[in-house]
């Protein structure tokens, strides 16, 4: 996650939120989603997101 938002190392706790903190936006959202994506090998379904699903690391990982 500190790769994709390019957040400071040892910034990003599993409960740190990621919208309101400033650190996913709506304009690196998609870039997130392709990150997401080629690290776990599984496409992500644009119709299947919520946005709080991008609440934390620990909403991402469930």
């Amino acid at each position: 996650m500190e790769e994709a938002t390019e957040s400071k190392k040892g910034s990003i706790a599993l409960d740190t939120d990621l919208i309101d903190s400033g650190l996913v936006d709506s304009m690196n959202i998609m870039a997130l989603i392709v990150f997401l994506e080629e690290q776990t090998g599984k496409p992500i379904p644009l119709e299947d997101l919520d946005i709080s699903f991008f609440n934390n690391v620990a909403s991402i990982a469930n």
